[in-house]
């Protein structure tokens, strides 16, 4: 039984009699897949097998070039056993990544992305206990022994210590580390000390199988009681070695042979070598920006621009400009405003006829979605448009609500659209549709899904129970669909009824939490398959917000909830471990993270800086940004602001204000 050789010289030489390459030489390519046949064991059928002699022969022929592949996992190894540093790398992308570094090569020369049998190219760090260990989910592992992986396998080291965090389980002090998911295993598997601490370990979700089928641990030994968030898998990189226009030749080349059924059959590969953008990505939640650790000497404006009406679109901006939600002055209309980020100047507006009126004005309530030079925008009753970002001009533009029917729900389509691998999913009312995904390109539709209407939230796109999902709220229910087909995968119903669904859901840990006025806070576990669990792991209904969407900072979640900015620690229970009570906080605030600070944006616009680990009583820095309307009427900040390069960008029913915010 060969058990991993991630130090073993074997390599071959393919295509060595037809023409060289324009070096003259070999193309190296060296390959710490940990799935390759030479790395791995053939104890499961159809597994840890891939072929990369015929992926050599295969490159050879398409390149018209000798391949020389070496199995090695250091530069210094593939000088020795190759005869020289090697062009390509094939391997786990953080451990690529980190020999690249550590051998001053770009690491972000990413070629492509070797997908699996599932079609995936991310994989997780698995938490695993003894199969009878009490342990249920990961905040239960507090004060056991926890086995994690070196620090160039990002899924057993660094993602595994921020699930612990975030739970507020984490060990102190060193960490102990293991060299394999082979060793970690037979760790689980000795027999426990008595009267020892009980053990918990990282180990790689490709590894499950083979843990089993070498016999490392007997069947049902060990039990996953958690997951990591998703990262990258297997990548192709090329190092310094290879020419700007030899990479793109081998690029094409990976592209091309995996049209080939039979190599991507040998590579144990569903589509074969992807392009590095095809990674899948988390999409519609928070993302952490760059706050400052003090708000003195902030808050110089950089520029004012007056707006027509209030708006509650969030602001989008790209560093270079700013897209601003408006409406004209006879509210007939939306208007679209792109705006010079540094100077505040407009470059476009973009505006179609959208009468009628609603609560908390007519204007849109979505935030614009900017992705390669182009811009989604969504108005309240249903207007979906891509443009140029460059200069505005419409790309395609439809109307949901006459598209799909069902009406202008009360409080118009909120949800930003999600943009998820070239599609824009969006939500809608209709009798016969409540989700449907367009081609981003085209706006052409590309499926359709049944449903109850939506909420007032935005939908987000995570991986919970190993699998990828689309998840947020019907105007009833918590949903997961299928991302490939829009197939409802899980509904659960809350026991208290109407609550307006605005907060939108958000991935904590290994878990889903969601939070709304009548049911307060909810963790819920996922089985595998991505399926939901039901009943909530953890409650707390001392937090119930109405509109504002938390955040995690700090191993804590975030939120804000009439009249309080509060924090709940996540460990066995959810619990209130902070409160700040302030007239700012009565109806609405914006949380942003980042830096191990929190920013809270007050409705009156007034700026709160807490830290992120902050204690009860530990006053939050403040500052306040807006003076007074010359109508005497109180200042309404709701658009979510954005945050770039230091400077923070917000909106009132009057103007759009940018503030030097630096991060120090």
């Amino acid at each position: 039984m060969r058990q991993f050789l991630a130090l073993l010289s074997v390599w071959v030489v393919c295509g060595g009699a037809l023409r060289a390459g324009a070096s003259g030489l070999a193309l190296r390519v060296a390959v710490n897949d940990p799935l390759a046949a030479e790395n791995a064991c053939a104890c499961v059928k159809g597994y840890a097998q891939r072929d990369y002699h015929a992926l050599a022969e295969a490159l050879a022929k398409r390149l018209r070039r000798p391949v020389e592949v070496g199995f090695v996992s250091t530069f210094a190894q593939a000088r020795e056993r190759m005869g020289g540093e090697p062009h390509v790398w094939i391997g786990k992308a953080s451990q690529v990544e980190a020999e690249l570094a550590r051998n001053g090569h770009p690491a972000e020369a990413c070629l492509a992305r070797l997908s699996g049998l599932d079609g995936e190219t991310v994989f997780q760090g698995v938490l695993v206990v003894r199969g009878g260990d009490p342990a249920r989910r990961a905040a239960d592992v507090a004060g056991y022994r926890v086995l994690f992986g070196g620090e160039d396998s990002v899924e057993k080291h660094a993602a595994g210590l921020a699930l612990l965090r975030t739970f507020g389980c984490a060990p102190t002090g060193a960490l102990e580390v293991v060299d394999t998911c082979m060793q970690a295993g037979a760790l689980m598997a000795a027999e426990p000390e008595e009267g020892g601490r009980r053990v918990a370990a990282f180990v790689s979700d490709y590894a499950l199988p083979l843990l089993t089928g070498c016999g490392t641990v007997d069947e049902g030994m060990l039990r996953e009681i958690g997951r990591t968030a998703p990262v990258p898998f297997i990548a192709v990189y090329a190092t310094r070695h290879l020419g700007a226009e030899e990479s793109g030749g081998v690029q094409a080349a990976l592209l091309e042979v995996s049209r080939s059924s039979r190599l991507r059959k040998r590579l144990e590969s569903r589509d074969g070598f992807v392009r590095p953008e095809a990674l899948a990505r988390e999409a519609g939640m928070p993302q952490a920006v760059s706050l400052p650790e003090s708000l003195s000497g902030a808050g110089a404006v950089v520029w004012r621009r007056g707006m027509t009406a209030q708006s509650l679109g969030g602001l989008a901006c790209d560093g270079r400009v700013l897209l601003v939600s408006d409406r004209d002055a006879e509210n007939t209309a939306d208007v679209w405003r792109c705006l010079e980020a540094a100077s505040g100047e407009e470059r476009w507006t973009f505006r179609y006829a959208a009468a009628g009126e609603m609560d908390y004005t007519s204007a849109p309530r979505a935030t614009p979605v900017l992705d390669g030079g182009r811009a989604y925008l969504l108005g309240a009753f249903g207007d979906l448009a891509c443009v140029e970002l460059a200069d505005g001009r419409e790309v395609w533009r439809c109307n949901l609500v006459k598209k799909y029917g069902g009406g202008v729900p009360t409080w118009g389509l909120c949800g930003t659209p999600l943009l998820v691998g070239g599609r824009l999913v969006v939500q809608v009312a209709g009798r016969k549709t409540a989700l449907v995904a367009l081609d981003a390109l085209t706006g052409r539709e590309v499926w359709r899904a049944r449903g109850e209407g939506p909420g007032y939230g935005s939908l987000i796109h995570t991986r919970l129970g190993g699998r990828w999902q689309i998840v947020g709220h019907e105007s009833a229910g918590l949903c997961g669909w299928s991302p490939e087909d829009g197939r409802l995968l899980w509904r659960v119903v809350p026991p208290e009824p109407h609550d307006f669904n605005v907060p939108t859901p958000m991935r904590v840990g290994d878990m889903l939490a969601a939070a709304t006025e009548n049911n307060g806070f909810r963790l819920y576990g996922f089985e595998g398959g991505g399926m939901i669990r039901p009943e909530p792991v953890a409650r707390c209904e001392e937090f119930s917000p109405q509109m504002a969407t938390p955040v995690v900072a700090g191993g804590r979640v975030w939120g804000q909830d009439d009249g309080v900015v509060l924090s709940l620690a996540l460990g066995r229970d959810v619990r209130v471990c902070g409160e700040w009570r302030d007239p700012a906080f009565d109806e609405y605030a914006t949380l942003l993270v980042g830096g191990g600070r929190v920013l809270a944006v007050a409705q009156s616009g007034e700026l709160f800086l807490f830290r992120a680990e902050a204690s009860q009583g530990e006053a939050p820095e403040r500052l306040k940004v807006f003076g007074a309307r010359q109508d005497g009427k109180a200042t309404e900040v709701w658009s979510a602001p954005a945050l770039v390069g230091g400077r923070l960008f917000l909106r009132s029913q009057d103007e759009a204000v940018c503030l030097k915010l630096e991060a120090r």
